[in-house]
């Protein structure tokens, strides 16, 4: 009876492993050029990418991500043979993404066939792990940390502040100036006065698409503003600076800019800090406000605000704040200037940043 047991117990598990290879291979013959089955087709998961890699395998995107610990999923598109890598997995954060398929690497973790590093435990964010032909395996420096990320907050902490390039919302790469310093690092700036070696009496075109020295005073552009703030939800911080080298801030907890169809509509609220809310006409929020240059008049003054505050902004009937003023060194009040108004009125100031980070 005990021999007779012990033949169907082997045959049990014989029939147990064929079962589950027969499962496994058909699981990897629902999409051929990927050996696991995809969570979601024709979807992408949006805001959360931190490398991209061109001209990939589906299987070569599965192991650059797998191979990561900050990799939390990945989105390929098969025709493109584009990869990108996610720091995230969540339902709610996926889009409409036609020839892309996403998949939760969550569930691969953990078995040597998928996870290579599931051997020798865990590499470090920052690390990739890599394997010899003879099979083992070890962590080392992720070189590809210094591809393109969507903004500021996807560089390693240790990087110093300076210009990278990100690659916003998919859209283009671009190069930004990121600030690693302030409050934690990670900030995307996209506004900066400092000495009033450039212009910022401009029109809507150059508003538009951005002007001005990356390492000094600039406007990154209201296109590419509104590419990075559309991926997910931002928050602004104003840092200010006068004349007596005094500093205040202001944060904003929500932020972003609608579309040049909007006019690069400005959302904005939830303020923090001790320079005062300034982002007003008194006591009306420009929330809501659309951009206004010399040439293009969208505020709701008899006049353009733009023209008569020698600048442009997101104008109501003018405003309590205005950063692209004019740059005055000798400390008069005046609406014109660059001011803050809840912090010495309307007098001008030295040094101005804007700048966004995701709110985690």
């Amino acid at each position: 009876m005990a021999v007779v047991l012990s033949k169907i117990h082997v045959h049990y598990i014989g029939f147990t492993l064929l079962i589950h290879l027969i499962g496994t291979i058909c699981q990897e013959c629902r999409l051929r050029s990927l050996r696991v089955y995809p969570d979601h087709i024709n979807a992408r998961l949006h805001g959360y990418t931190f490398i991209t890699f061109e001209n990939v395998g589906a299987n070569a995107c599965f192991d650059k991500c797998i191979r990561r610990r900050r990799c939390l999923s990945f989105n390929y598109n098969e025709k493109q043979r584009h990869c990108e890598i996610n720091e995230k997995n969540g339902e709610t954060d996926l889009v409409e993404g036609i020839g892309y398929v996403h998949v939760d690497i969550q569930q691969y973790r953990n078995f040597s066939r998928h996870d290579p590093c599931s051997n020798i435990g865990i590499c470090q964010v920052g690390e990739i792990c890599q394997t010899t032909r003879e099979g083992e395996t070890f962590c080392v420096k992720d070189i590809n940390q210094i591809q393109p990320v969507t903004d500021c907050s996807g560089l390693h902490p240790d990087l110093p502040s300076g210009t990278y390039e990100i690659r916003p919302n998919h859209f283009h790469v671009i190069k930004v100036y990121c600030d690693q310093s302030t409050s934690g690092g990670g900030w995307t700036v996209f506004q900066r006065r400092k000495d009033g070696s450039t212009d910022f009496y401009r029109g809507w075109t150059d508003y538009e698409n951005g002007f001005g020295d990356l390492e000094n005073e600039f406007w990154l552009g209201n296109k590419n503003i509104h590419a990075i703030t559309s991926q997910r939800q931002y928050q602004l911080r104003f840092d200010l600076e006068d004349f007596e080298e005094e500093t205040r801030y202001a944060v904003y907890s929500t932020f972003n800019i609608g579309n040049a169809s909007s006019e690069y509509q400005l959302t904005i609220q939830g303020y923090t800090g001790d320079a005062g809310n300034a982002m007003t006409d008194y006591e009306r929020s420009l929330n809501g406000r659309k951009f206004s240059t010399k040439d293009r008049d969208n505020d709701l003054y008899s006049d353009n605000c733009a023209v008569t505050r020698h600048g442009a902004w997101w104008f109501r009937h003018c405003t309590r704040s205005h950063m692209n003023g004019l740059y005055r060194t000798d400390g008069t009040a005046d609406p014109t200037t660059i001011h803050w108004y809840t912090w010495h009125n309307g007098r001008p100031l030295k040094r101005t940043e804007m700048k966004v980070k995701p709110v985690l």
